[in-house]
C-alpha cells in the first residue's frame, strides 16, 4: 500500500498515481519470482560449492543430470549476476583467448547476454540468494519447466480507497497465487560463489 497525499500529487506534473501503481505491479511481480527463486534450495541435486566460481562444466553437470533424471525440455537457469558474470569471463576469456566456442563467446562480450550452455538457457536475476550470513554463496537452479507450479487465484490488482481525513488516497496493490516444487528430479541446485 502507498498513501499519496493530495499534496504530493497536486505538486507534481507527472502522473503520480499511474507511477505509483507502476511501482506496485513491480514490487508484486519481483515477489512472485523471490517466492519462486526460494525453492530452489529445496532440489535434491545439485552442482558446485559456495567457496568456488561457477564453471562451464557445472552448467554441463546440471544439463546431464536433469537429462539422466529424464525432465522434459526445455532447461531454463537462472543465476545471480555475479554468478553470470563469472560464466561470461570464462567464456570471454577475461582478456586472454576466449574459448573455443566463438559464437558464444562473442555474444558474451558484445551483448553481456550468456545464451545457452549444455541447452539450458540462462536467465539472471538478483532475487538469488545465498545459503550463508557472508553473502558470498548463492544458490541458483537449472530446471525443467515441470521442476516448479505457480498458482493464480487472483491476478494482481490495484485499487484506490479515498481517505478524506488524511487528505489522501490509498493505493493498494494485492493478488492470491501460490508456489510449489512439483517435481523434484526436474530441478538442480546451482550453488557459487557470487562475489565479484
Amino acid at each position: 500500500m502507498v498513501t499519496l497525499t493530495d499534496l504530493l500529487e497536486e505538486a507534481s506534473n507527472d502522473d503520480t498515481a499511474a507511477a505509483v501503481g507502476r511501482q506496485l505491479g513491480a514490487a508484486m511481480a519481483e515477489k512472485v519470482d523471490t517466492d519462486l527463486a526460494a525453492l530452489f534450495t529445496g532440489f535434491s541435486n545439485s552442482v558446485g560449492a559456495v567457496e568456488t566460481e561457477i564453471t562451464v562444466d557445472d552448467m554441463f553437470k546440471a544439463a546431464a543430470t536433469l537429462r539422466n533424471n529424464k525432465a522434459p525440455g526445455p532447461y531454463v537457469a537462472v543465476l545471480h549476476p555475479y554468478q553470470a558474470f563469472q560464466l561470461k569471463k570464462l567464456l570471454a576469456g577475461n582478456g586472454n583467448t576466449p574459448m573455443n566456442n566463438h559464437d558464444l563467446a562473442n555474444e558474451a562480450l558484445r551483448t553481456g547476454y550468456v545464451g545457452q550452455i549444455a541447452g539450458i538457457q540462462i536467465f539472471e536475476s538478483t532475487v538469488i540468494t545465498g545459503p550463508d550470513s557472508a553473502g558470498d554463496g548463492f544458490i541458483g537452479a537449472a530446471m525443467s519447466a515441470d521442476a516448479l507450479g505457480y498458482m493464480v487465484k487472483r491476478s494482481m490488482r490495484i485499487e484506490t480507497q479515498r481517505d478524506a481525513s488524511l487528505r489522501a488516497t490509498e493505493i493498494v496493490g494485492s493478488m492470491a497465487y501460490g508456489t510449489s516444487e512439483l517435481i523434484d528430479a526436474y530441478g538442480v541446485k546451482i550453488i557459487a560463489d557470487a562475489a565479484l
